[in-house]
């Protein structure tokens, strides 16, 4: 029987209690056929065996540990997992980002299918948990949903491009194929932020799907986009601009707006400048409910709280 899905999740000197809350929220998923690929890049602390017996006692057998023997990078590491996985279809996750609800999956995977999409996503409900204390935050990327919504490829193209209005990477489910195909492109240039492949795929003109419904519950403050690291920062803002220098190269009509980002101004420079503030004014008007729509009782549960 094939599985509908791999969930490929991504460890690297990961909290043990994060990283077993993220495999039940996996493992509890119905109406879906899974597998599991934990993939760890070169961790000091990581126990296969301890692992092992986990699934083991839990009862799960559609598992594959892959490991690296020294730190190569979130990308390479991606990719190690993603090549052991045997589904059609990807969903990667990280330590301490669970999935919504038992139901989260089969529901993306059927709006995939259903919509014939390679690349797809669903909401996010922002979350932190310390000492048995749970805060909701009333964020969303990307910050303008009408033109996925609207199925709008070109202002899709022109919010990542020109406005880098990005999805969140961890709300990503992917055809395997795909997802390959475009880490292998940035594979070398790009070290930590595997979510470039996807900026490839846009300015190629690769259809998202948007589906409106939460996905995964995200540990903000915990990604290396979100925990506030100048280091990590800089070491971000390198791989964005090494993959704005590949599609640089690509030429396209986007071109002169990956020279702007990569520092080229020209007379088109305030042009862009002016895009973008009127973008950010315009979404930054918009009010927000999403906190009302997070179930918290969800998290919770799956928290043990």
């Amino acid at each position: 029987m094939r599985y509908d899905c791999t969930v490929v999740v991504e460890t690297y000197n990961s909290d043990l209690s994060k990283l077993y809350n993220t495999l039940l929220s996996i493992i509890k998923q119905k109406n879906i056929y899974l597998q599991i690929v934990v993939s760890d890049d070169g961790s000091s602390n990581f126990e296969k065996e301890l692992l092992e017996k986990w699934f083991e006692k839990n009862l799960v057998r559609d598992y594959k540990i892959v490991t690296s023997k020294v730190n190569t990078g979130t990308v390479k590491n991606v990719i190690r997992g993603v090549k052991a996985a045997d589904a059609g279809i990807i969903k990667l996750i990280s330590p301490g980002d669970l999935l919504y609800d038992e139901h989260a999956l089969y529901k993306m995977v059927s709006f995939m299918k259903k919509e014939n999409l390679k690349l797809a996503f669903g909401k996010g409900a922002y979350y932190s948990h310390e000492d048995d204390n749970i805060r909701l935050y009333d964020f969303w990327n990307p910050k303008d949903l009408e033109p996925y919504k609207a199925r709008n490829k070109l202002k899709i193209q022109k919010n990542y491009l020109l406005y880098r209005d990005y999805v969140l990477g961890a709300l990503f489910v992917t055809d395997k194929t795909l997802l390959l195909n475009y880490l292998t492109k940035i594979d070398g240039l790009v070290k930590y932020a595997e979510d470039c492949s996807v900026i490839m795929m846009i300015a190629d003109g690769i259809e998202i799907g948007f589906f409106d419904e939460f996905l995964i519950w995200y540990e903000y403050g915990s990604g290396i986009s979100t925990n506030g690291s100048k280091v990590w920062e800089e070491r971000i803002r390198n791989d964005n601009n090494n993959c704005f220098k590949l599609l640089y190269n690509a030429g396209g009509a986007y071109k002169d707006v990956f020279a702007w980002h990569l520092g080229n101004r020209n007379l088109k420079t305030f042009w862009y400048k002016l895009q973008c503030k009127l973008h950010n004014k315009k979404v930054s008007w918009r009010k927000t409910n999403y906190i009302q729509q997070m179930d918290i009782e969800k998290l919770k549960k799956q928290l043990e709280i």
